[in-house]
């Protein structure tokens, strides 16, 4: 019980140090985070509508598009047009990625599609890194481009 009094007055004097611009020569407490080991992939939709997004991805460094149709893990993304989306993935599960389909959705499914070939870990992008999918069309609306970049 009196170190419980003891440890409430100290946090009392404390506070009131922090209000009554007394000094206190207490240091910083720094506080070090591990670094995150994952892959962001940011969707910037620049079409004239929204535009759903199917992303594959496999923990190998080394399948081609058919291994990712075939195994890989779907993610499913909806970006409202004019806005970003991101997908954070842990790099064990993201050394192949690739688009399987970005749709434009002009009415109710109907609208033009792309995608991407299989990007690779080490080759195209490395653990940490941001790849940036811009998402854009035609004036026609009727086809719909994607410009893939690593930041």
């Amino acid at each position: 019980m009196k170190r419980l009094a003891v440890l409430l007055a100290a946090v009392a004097v404390l506070a009131m140090g922090a209000t009554s611009g007394i000094q206190c020569n207490i240091p910083d407490i720094v506080v070090v985070a591990p670094s995150l080991k994952v892959v962001t992939i940011d969707y910037i939709n620049d079409a004239d509508a929204d535009v759903a997004v199917t992303l594959l991805s496999l923990g190998d460094d080394n399948k081609d598009a058919g291994d990712l149709q075939d195994d890989g893990r779907e993610t499913y993304t909806l970006v409202p047009q004019g806005q970003t989306q991101t997908v954070v993935l842990d790099c064990d599960g993201a050394g192949s990625v690739m688009i399987d389909k970005a749709k434009l959705l002009l009415v109710a499914d109907f609208g033009p599609s792309a995608g991407t070939d299989a990007l690779h870990m080490g080759d195209d992008y490395d653990c940490g890194d941001a790849i940036t999918v811009e998402m854009f069309n035609n004036p026609s609306l009727t086809e719909l481009h994607l410009d893939v970049f690593r930041d």
